[in-house]
């Protein structure tokens, strides 16, 4: 089915006088006839009303042109071109006298006014219009191989037919191009910038004789002659005329030609439309169709009445259908060609001819079409074209939140369609998938386009805009648990206006728990997530997720505070410990004093949690800088909670368990400078704890305690040595040896030899010297050890081979020193004598001043000033020589560089 562009009317009946040509200017129509050129009062259009003779012609007028800019017309006969005024106040324009006249075209381009005529004799002659005679002069004559027959001007060139051959003349240069053969019948077409040639079919042609599309327009009948008023390219046939739409060619990839219903017509002759090409307002025209924006002309553009005359002398109207009427009768066919006619037709015209709504509105009815037929992703391209409200395809697919469904009323003109849509469409679930699938790329374009709310998003927003952005994004989550559903996850994660209850039903019925856990943390509903989480109100429950949950829960805000207490008591009892106690390893947490004693009350046999917790809170940087943790107390706490664990492992005989508590306790008290090291000091008297009263004696720099404690206490020897080497400090080089007795800090220079003497003297009189552990610490460190003061120790009783190796070790080492400062002081005298020498070299150096000796600088007479010598002999004061920030070791004559030892100043 097609619809109808023009409406033909019958305005004169079959007149006397054979019609030759045909054109109109203004209200008039003007007839060519055989020595008369007749005008017509066409005012109205049910009836043409005889006016006058305008011109008496010579012969037969076979062609009309009309130039509106100029209020004449040229009509040509045999001989002879006229050019006759159709203004009174004008007066009757000169003749152009060219023998033969065949054919001719005119166009206007940039103002001016040009016109082309060929003659018998085989020639094209170009004229243009000046303003200043009032006439037009020839500018150019080509000589054409046969007396052209039809012609079309576009561009520069001129198309020319003969009989069937065709030919491009470009006037500017008078270059021929040759085309293909075609019937006599040819117009131009000035909006696409083509010409349109017939065979079987209509090819458009460019400015460089190259088919312009691929394809061409069918006809039913090859016509026997051409119009074109935009759009429309109207063909005269033997009994209709037949009207098809061409579009523009930066539209062609987007719409096809439309096929409009033909006019019927008895034996169509003439058409009215001229042979002239107004380039000027053909480019205006192209300029205003490719503008978005609605003209400021409220007006459409007008379209011209067509006059067509018919074998019998008889005079036919065209009047053109308004655009807006024929869209409408197209969308009313409700067909889907008629629906891709209707938009193409919209496609062609500009933004005053048809309002951006009204296109919109034809894309909805399409989209509803298309819906119908299940072509899914075309019907989502059409509605979003269409700039639907998202609502109305969210309710087709049963997708609308319950509280908008109460308070959005559809459109009343979508009512039907979308009934009709929703039964032929959802009549299959894996048809209602294929639509969800599209509708989900649709509200994903939808969602980015700015639907924007300041509403709080935790709340229903009732307002409209709330209402669909809610709708949208309630559809979006459906569509995605019914088409993808990782990304599910990803889309709660996102600020949303999802409805709670709606999209809570829908999870549910789909046993999504986790994404209703996302659901609720982006609707700020902590507690019911974690109420699901951790088993009250569903059998579901998840340890993992429920200390992730708490974990990103801001402990310093007091509703969340709550809920961390109340939540993470579940989570400490029902797994372990190291799982559990990550939820409180964030910045955002409870204090770290909260924590603990959280902890403690929820676990309070769980001594193994409450150290790690505390070990790993003041291990890490972050955490044991929060304001609210009192690091002291919390230092002390560890150590205490190490103390009764390792109690709790020894009582249970867990040697493994103790020895692994015992090593991170010791790490502890030697790492750590924030408990109380007297309360500490009590805590560790005990035998049970010898190691650990050495690192407080420690603290306190009471090695002598320290060692005393290892030695005889522990009993253990290596200990004591590796607490020496572990707390002693080395005299650097230049320092002076501590005063004695040492004490305090003091005492870290000799504790190998303090040890030393502790085990030859112990503390009691009870306890018996170990004189071969001290031998053994000679022998390991003969180094650290003064070697007078300990073979002064030594019991008299000592034998000589004992200490025979640390002896011999003693003066090995000694004779090395003394070898080693020899050296250095023979080195030391050897440079001396260097220096030396190179002083007298330097000082042998004469530089003799007399009274007429000057400054190699500024050329005055050094006189008694302070000198400045140079290698080079160069002489000059030494303010000179320093001018300008120089130095002194470069000659300011010669720019040499010489080094301190080659200075010499006086």
């Amino acid at each position: 089915m097609t619809h109808a562009a023009y409406k033909a009317k019958l305005v004169q009946e079959k007149l006397k006088n054979t019609i030759y040509s045909i054109c109109t200017l203004g209200d008039a129509v003007f007839l060519g006839m055989d020595g008369i050129l007749f005008k017509y009062d066409a005012t109205s259009t049910d009836v043409l009303a005889p006016k006058e003779v305008l011109k008496s012609m010579k012969g037969k007028v076979t062609q009309l042109i009309p130039f509106p800019g100029l209020h004449l017309i040229a009509a040509m006969s045999e001989n002879l071109v006229q050019l006759v005024s159709v203004s009174p106040k004008l007066e009757t324009k000169r003749d152009i006298k060219m023998s033969g006249c065949s054919a001719m075209a005119a166009k206007k381009y940039r103002g001016k006014y040009y016109i082309a005529i060929g003659t018998k004799q085989k020639k094209l002659t170009v004229l243009e219009y000046r303003e200043d005679t009032q006439n037009f002069t020839i500018g150019a004559e080509i000589q054409v191989p046969i007396a052209p027959r039809v012609m079309a001007w576009n561009g520069n060139g001129v198309f020319i037919g003969y009989k069937k051959e065709y030919t491009f003349v470009n006037v500017t240069n008078s270059r021929f191009s040759e085309l293909p053969n075609f019937s006599q019948c040819i117009t131009s077409m000035p909006v696409t910038s083509e010409v349109l040639l017939i065979d079987k079919v209509g090819i458009a042609y460019n400015a460089d004789t190259e088919p312009s599309r691929g394809i061409g327009i069918q006809w039913q009948t090859p016509p026997h002659t051409l119009g074109y008023s935009y759009p429309y390219v109207l063909g005269l046939s033997d009994r209709t005329i037949e009207v098809r739409a061409f579009p523009p060619l930066d539209k062609r990839d987007a719409v096809r030609d439309i096929a409009c219903r033909d006019v019927m017509c008895d034996h169509p002759k003439l058409i009215s439309i001229p042979n002239f090409v107004d380039m000027d307002a053909a480019s205006r025209l192209k300029n205003h169709l490719r503008c978005n924006s609605i003209s400021d002309d409220p007006e459409p553009t007008p379209q011209p009445l067509v006059y067509v005359t018919t074998e019998g002398n008889g005079i036919y109207v065209l009047e053109p259908i308004p655009f807006k009427d024929q869209i409408a009768t197209l969308v009313e066919n409700n067909r889907t060609d008629d629906y891709e006619s209707a938009l193409m037709l919209c496609n062609l015209l500009s933004p005053k001819d048809v309002t951006e709504k009204q296109m919109q509105h034809v894309h909805a009815m399409h989209a509803f079409n298309l819906f119908k037929q299940k072509m899914f992703p075309k019907a989502m391209t059409h509605f979003f074209l269409a700039n639907i409200d998202p609502r109305v395809v969210i309710k087709m697919l049963g997708m609308l939140p319950t509280y908008v469904s109460q308070n959005w009323k559809l459109p009343v003109e979508y009512e039907k369609c979308l009934q009709e849509a929703r039964v032929v469409a959802l009549a299959e679930v894996q048809e209602k998938f294929k639509a969800v699938a599209q509708l989900r790329k649709w509200l994903k374009q939808s969602r980015q386009i700015a639907i924007s709310s300041q509403a709080d998003p935790l709340k229903l927003d009732m307002s409209d805009n709330g209402m669909l952005r809610a709708s949208v994004d309630t559809a979006f989550l459906h569509c995605l648990l019914l088409t993808a559903e990782d990304d599910v996850e990803t889309f709660l994660g996102t600020p949303n206006r999802c409805v709670l209850d709606d999209c809570e039903r829908i999870l549910r019925q789909e046993s999504k728990w986790s994404n209703i856990v996302a659901l609720y943390r982006s609707k700020g509903k902590d507690r019911a997530a974690l109420d699901l989480l951790t088993g009250k109100t569903r059998s579901y429950n998840s340890v993992p997720d429920a200390i992730a949950y708490i974990k990103q829960l801001n402990g310093n805000d007091p509703t969340h505070k709550s809920l961390i207490m109340e939540y993470s008591t579940w989570v400490l009892r029902n797994t372990n410990y190291k799982e559990a106690l990550e939820m409180f390893y964030s910045e955002n947490s409870l204090p770290p004093i909260t924590v603990l004693s959280h902890v403690k009350s929820t676990l309070p046999h769980d001594l193994e949690a409450h150290a790690a917790y505390t070990a790993k809170v003041l291990a890490d940087p972050v955490l044991k800088l929060l304001p609210d943790c009192r690091m002291n107390t919390m230092h002390e706490s560890l150590i205490g909670t190490y103390v009764q664990l390792l109690k709790q492992h020894e009582e249970a005989k867990r040697g493994k368990e103790a020895g692994d508590v015992g090593k991170a306790l010791q790490r502890f008290l030697k790492s750590s400078d924030m408990y109380n090291v007297q309360t500490m000091k009590k805590l560790f008297d005990t035998p049970q704890f010898y190691k650990e009263m050495a690192i407080v004696h420690a603290k306190l720099e009471e090695h002598e305690e320290a060692l005393r404690v290892l030695a005889f206490g522990l009993g253990n020897i290596k200990d004591c040595v590796t607490y020496c080497d572990e707390e002693s400090l080395v005299l650097t080089p230049g320092q002076a040896a501590p005063q004695q007795p040492l004490k305090g800090k003091d005492q870290r220079y000799e504790l190998h030899f303090m040890l030393f003497q502790l085990l030859l003297e112990p503390p009691s009189d009870n306890i018996e010297p170990k004189v071969e552990d001290a031998l053994v610490l000679l022998k390991m460190h003969a180094d650290k050890i003064n070697c007078l003061k300990a073979i002064k120790m030594l019991p008299p009783h000592t034998k000589l081979h004992s200490i025979s190796d640390w002896i011999s070790k003693v003066l090995r080492e000694a004779s090395v020193q003394s070898r080693e400062r020899k050296i250095y002081k023979n080195l030391c005298k050897s440079e001396h004598h260097q220096v030396s020498v190179q002083l007298v070299h330097k000082q042998r150096v004469k530089c003799t001043i007399q009274q007429n000796t000057v400054c190699a600088v500024c050329k005055t007479k050094i006189g008694n000033s302070v000198t400045a010598y140079y290698p080079n002999k160069v002489i000059v004061h030494k303010i000179c020589a320093t001018k300008q920030g120089g130095s002194l070791n470069v000659c300011p004559v010669t720019k040499r560089v010489f080094s301190p030892l080659d200075e010499f100043c006086e």
